[in-house]
């Protein structure tokens, strides 16, 4: 049995049910995305879809991750990353082997950053897919909110008042 190890943006909340969803899935490095992501932007007016932090994906692996994709060929699919993802502590090595090594060697821009110093997790995400390292998407169905700015956690409190999910206790929404 390996050890898993769940990584979330701390700007999101989210049902339970998405990282149920996420146990499910063995294989590879493993980041919840949703397909009906453009929806999740109709009241967003602060928020642009371009900012949106899109994966690729072909044959059930996702071979690029960075904000507005907005091209795809008949075989590929397009969702957003919400934020979460699910690797064994196997892949955290790798993944940390891999920034150490470029801290050492690597100058100049970095994927979609400036530098390595200023990279997003989505540019050292896309650095492994880079170098060969299963990063696959887990289509995860259930609330989601995303929240960067004063709308959005309107946005969010309104979504969860109507929430009427599995709870345990009365005040647990999600």
């Amino acid at each position: 049995y390996k050890r898993q190890v769940l990584v979330t943006y701390g700007d999101i909340v989210f049902e339970r049910k998405i990282i149920q969803q996420m146990l499910e899935i063995t294989d590879g490095i493993r980041l919840a995305v949703n397909l009906n992501w453009k929806e999740c932007y109709q009241n967003r007016t602060m928020h642009p879809l371009s900012e949106a932090e899109n994966v690729l994906i072909e044959n059930g692996r996702i071979l690029q991750i960075r904000k507005n994709i907005s091209k795809a060929l008949k075989n590929q699919q397009i969702g957003e990353f919400l934020g979460i993802m699910m690797l064994s502590s196997d892949q955290i090595k790798i993944l940390l082997e891999r920034y150490s090594y470029l801290k050492k060697n690597h100058m100049g821009a970095f994927h979609n950053s400036s530098s390595l110093s200023n990279a997003y997790i989505t540019d050292m995400l896309q650095e492994i897919i880079n170098c060969g390292i299963n990063v696959n998407p887990v289509f995860t169905e259930g609330k989601w909110c995303e929240i960067d700015t004063p709308e959005d956690l309107r946005n969010a409190e309104k979504s969860l008042r109507t929430y009427t999910g599995p709870a345990k206790n009365e005040g647990e929404k999600i």
